[in-house]
């Protein structure tokens, strides 16, 4: 009887760890990091930027969060003949693209992705002899995925006014492979037909 029992455990408890290990190691190993597509990027403006790559490649990304109108709060009393105004406000959404093509072959992807939340703090300095100036700036966090299944996800930073100035910092990595995919759900479905089995008996 504890043999017929052992021969009906164990086949669930190999199962079980085949399950374990192919749910931990391959998808971690199928997840490949892109580093010329990672780290911190300059743009000439806080919602585009572009740079090239390994082996003829090259990428832009545009980036388009929805900065709100913000309601300035002014002082005119602290410095004779000048008015200060300054304001805050939150990014609620928006959209990003991107291209992404090698000089050297056909390729081209496209990628598509969507602003999640950010920040945007306005600045403006009217002097009583018409001198004016404006300063804003925002930060906001994307995510999104290429058409060849990558993906890239970070954050960005962008100032407009005198001058316009942009960073970017992004991390962008492979999705694990089809085949990968393809042995976890295999796992699965055995797993399910041994512990289907067992209780049966």
């Amino acid at each position: 009887m504890q043999g017929l029992r052992w021969r009906v455990f164990a086949p669930s408890l190999f199962a079980l760890v085949l399950a374990v290990i192919l749910l931990s190691a391959p998808l971690h190993a199928g997840v490949t990091s892109i580093p010329w597509m990672s780290g911190w990027f300059a743009g000439s403006s806080g919602n585009e930027f572009g740079a090239p790559g390994d082996d003829g490649w090259w990428f832009v990304m545009d980036f388009y969060p929805n900065i709100p109108q913000v309601t300035l709060n002014w002082d005119c009393d602290s410095t004779p003949g000048l008015c200060y105004g300054q304001g805050y406000g939150s990014i609620d959404g928006g959209g990003a693209s991107g291209n992404l093509w090698n000089w050297n072959t056909p390729d081209n992807f496209y990628y598509g992705g969507v602003v999640t939340d950010g920040w945007v703090y306005v600045q403006e300095w009217v002097w009583e002899y018409g001198e004016y100036h404006y300063w804003r700036q925002f930060g906001f966090d994307f995510q999104g995925s290429w058409t060849n299944g990558w993906i890239t996800s970070g954050n960005g930073y962008g100032s407009e006014g005198d001058s316009s100035y942009g960073e970017f910092f992004l991390t962008t990595y492979s999705t694990p492979e089809p085949g990968t995919l393809c042995l976890l759900g295999s796992a699965g479905v055995g797993l399910a037909g041994v512990l289907r089995r067992r209780r049966m008996h």
